[in-house]
């Protein structure tokens, strides 16, 4: 009976790293989208144009905004990146901790009413 304990414990320690873990998870996907919600920011205002309009020279113009279409585009590509990231970080982390928190479940489960048999019998 002392060892059905033990097991039990064991099984309710996986629980709480399965928790903590997907809690953790969770979190970091938060400050994903929280730096994805920075580069798309930063992407939506890289053109000042306030700056443009101060400046005569239209050679000088066609640059600024050529840089700030590509630092746009570039901004755009690392931002979807991060976004798909995210989404496949948060899938992947969830299938897993539902299959672990499953298994374990049923496990803390069948080992309590073994313990709870062996209570009865005795």
């Amino acid at each position: 009976m002392n060892v059905n304990k033990k097991k039990l414990s064991i099984y309710l320690i996986i629980l709480n790293i399965c928790i903590v873990g997907f809690t953790l998870t969770l979190s970091h996907l938060i400050k994903l989208k929280e730096s994805r919600i920075f580069l798309q920011s930063y992407m939506q205002s890289s053109i000042n144009i306030e700056q443009i309009i101060l400046t005569e020279d239209l050679e000088l113009i066609k640059k600024a905004l050529q840089v700030s279409n590509g630092e746009k585009n570039t901004v755009f590509k690392l931002s979807q990146g991060l976004t798909d990231s995210t989404i496949f970080l948060f899938i992947l982390s969830s299938t897993l901790f539902f299959i672990l928190f499953s298994i374990n479940i049923y496990f803390t489960i069948k080992l309590k009413r073994k313990i709870d048999d062996e209570k009865l019998k005795l």
